[in-house]
């Protein structure tokens, strides 16, 4: 081989390391790009200022020149704004309550509602084309100086924010406390009381402002602008609504005349519904006697005396004779400390035959109540009771306890029967009287009329039927 032939040879040797070193870098690099999940299949990462994924480039970002809801900068969106949320005491005042610590003081109450972005009056229109602003602003001056009023019939009190208070003007302390809507307290800076002048009439008025640091609006309250003129109540379009001494409970010095006349209806401790029921069992089921469950001691004294109470009310009787079903009896404590006697109904109910009648809801109900104003409710007091049980079916309801056995004479509450039951036997014993109506074990009685008066009318006639009928 000659010195040339040995050159190239040499040269050719050299170049081929080269092409396997960029060859490695390749697969060097792609293996680091798999490794970190960096591939071209890759999802691009989401964006910082508007929470999505596009292309490179602010003009290809949704959020490019927009301004962000919370610290009102521009360029990224309230989801992905790096400044600190801003607090709910920034919203605008509507309904909150105001107390002093005195009882002499009023309760005052103001509303919160959220605030309008890049709106001040948002208005609504009917159907003849009228628009209607849902929030009402009125400009007042206070020494010369134009403060803008949001008119809130909500407001018992009116708030002045702190930065709009006359130098002048001597803030007093107060132990008032506003209560928010949602339960939330806030102390107010003081009160004061200020001179507010309406320019369109020229007329001023002496007004005492709870005074807020950090308040959105300053607000005039109901009483002020009713009695500024500025806004009208029509009480003649309004129905009363009554107060709280209105609807407290009379005492029996008081009691309706109505509830006098027909007194025993409400005196009888178990009434009767409708004859005596057959309960009708699957005979090709095998009967089931249940052993008697142990009584702590602590309630057998109680245990017994309420099983005599019901027996002498007729409710429970005593039985000896063979039964093919015997129960468990089942004790419930009540919250007033006295016992609820209760089968268990488990191996009974698997036997009994429904009546599969349809229980009536308020919803059912509601269309034949459009023109109702005036409503009384009578509660069906251990309504099941009120159902008699033949001499057969009493034996079905035996249930064993440490003092011998007994079985109930009326319908118990346990078996699975006794909603639709006792509800279709209600429902026939007022299908008579109009305007009552029977939900569950509620008797409704329903006054209509045009006017308030006409539907109390209407109310007492058809409440004393009802009360006559079952007197």
């Amino acid at each position: 081989m000659t010195g040339e032939e040995l050159v190239h040879s040499v040269s050719k040797r050299r170049t081929k390391p080269e092409n396997s070193r960029k060859s490695s870098d390749k697969e060097r690099k792609q293996t680091q790009r798999t490794l970190t999940g960096q591939s071209q299949n890759t999802p691009k990462p989401e964006c910082q200022y508007c929470g999505l994924t596009h292309e490179r480039g602010a003009n290809k970002c949704p959020a490019y020149g927009k301004e962000c809801t919370n610290c009102h900068k521009r360029n990224h969106f309230a989801q992905k704004c790096r400044s600190k949320r801003q607090r709910d005491t920034r919203q605008r005042v509507h309904v909150a309550t105001n107390r002093d610590e005195s009882e002499d003081d009023e309760c005052l109450t103001l509303t919160l509602t959220p605030p309008q972005q890049d709106v001040q009056v948002m208005q609504c229109r009917d159907n003849y084309g009228w628009n209607y602003q849902r929030q009402v602003y009125a400009n007042m001056h206070i020494n010369g100086k134009g403060v803008k009023f949001q008119l809130d019939t909500g407001a018992t009190c009116n708030v002045l924010k702190r930065n709009e208070v006359p130098r002048e003007t001597k803030i007093m302390p107060t132990a008032q406390m506003i209560t928010l809507y949602d339960g939330s307290r806030v102390k107010p800076y003081g009160k004061c009381k200020v001179n507010v002048t309406n320019p369109r009439i020229e007329k001023t008025y002496d007004v005492e402002f709870v005074v807020i640091q950090d308040a959105q609006n300053s607000i005039l309250g109901s009483a002020t602008v009713q009695q500024m003129g500025l806004l009208t109540a029509h009480h003649e379009m309004i129905q009363k609504i009554a107060t709280d001494e209105e609807v407290k409970p009379r005492s029996k010095e008081h009691t309706h005349p109505m509830l006098q006349k027909y007194h025993t209806v409400f005196e009888k401790a178990v009434g009767l519904l409708g004859n005596d029921l057959h309960l009708d069992v699957d005979r090709s089921r095998k009967p089931v006697q249940m052993p008697v469950r142990r009584i702590p001691v602590a309630i057998k004294g109680k245990l017994k005396a309420e099983l005599d109470r019901l027996e002498k009310l007729g409710v429970l009787g005593r039985i000896d004779e063979p039964t093919e079903w015997v129960s468990s009896l089942v004790i419930v404590k009540k919250p007033s400390g006295s016992l609820r006697l209760c089968l268990d109904p488990k191996p009974l109910n698997a036997v009994l035959k429904r009546s599969h009648y349809q229980i009536p809801t308020l919803e059912d109900l509601l269309p034949q109540l459009v023109n109702a104003k005036v409503f009384s409710v009578a509660d069906a007091r251990n309504g099941y009771w009120h159902v008699p049980l033949d001499r057969e079916s009493q034996k079905l309801t035996t249930f064993g306890t440490p003092f011998g056995r007994y079985c109930w004479r009326r319908m118990p509450f346990d078996i699975s029967v006794a909603p639709e039951i006792f509800q279709q036997r209600l429902q026939e014993a007022i299908e008579s009287l109009d305007g009552v109506f029977a939900i569950t074990d509620d008797i409704l009685i329903a006054g209509n009329g045009i006017t308030y008066a006409e539907a109390v009318k209407d109310h007492d006639r058809k409440l004393e039927m009802f009360l006559k009928q079952y007197q």
